[in-house]
């Protein structure tokens, strides 16, 4: 495996209630989400584009930087962005924060041609 062409890539940063925000889409983040929508977490680059789906990923990312954090007070700042706002200005950078936990390697696509090609 190559790791020179690897770089680890900063999380998504987002400005929501006055503060800013990385989306981070850490192990426990998967669980609670996966556990609150029964979402397979396979399905979940796909999904991301479901709009309660992204809500419910931006919330436990928010609420797992911050526990203090209340529902109450994240849909306010939802409501005051609107659905419009929330897609135009959250949904890039939740899918992005999922897209860099399910990266597509490269290396495995190539060793999955190196296998069909080779018959032993």
């Amino acid at each position: 495996m190559n790791e020179t062409n690897r770089t680890e890539k900063l999380p998504p940063v987002i400005e929501l209630g006055g503060r800013s925000w990385e989306l981070r889409l850490t192990h426990r983040v998967m669980m609670l989400f996966s556990s609150s929508t029964r979402c397979p977490l396979y399905e979940l680059p796909q999904q991301v584009m479901r709009y309660d789906y992204m809500v419910q990923l931006l919330w436990h990312m928010l609420h797992e930087q911050d526990g203090q954090l209340k529902r109450e007070k994240f849909d306010g700042w939802l409501a005051e962005l609107g659905v419009n706002g929330v897609v135009s200005t959250l949904m890039e950078p939740v899918t992005d924060a999922v897209m860099a936990a399910f990266p597509e390697d490269e290396d495995d696509e190539g060793a999955e041609e190196d296998a069909e090609a080779d018959p032993t």
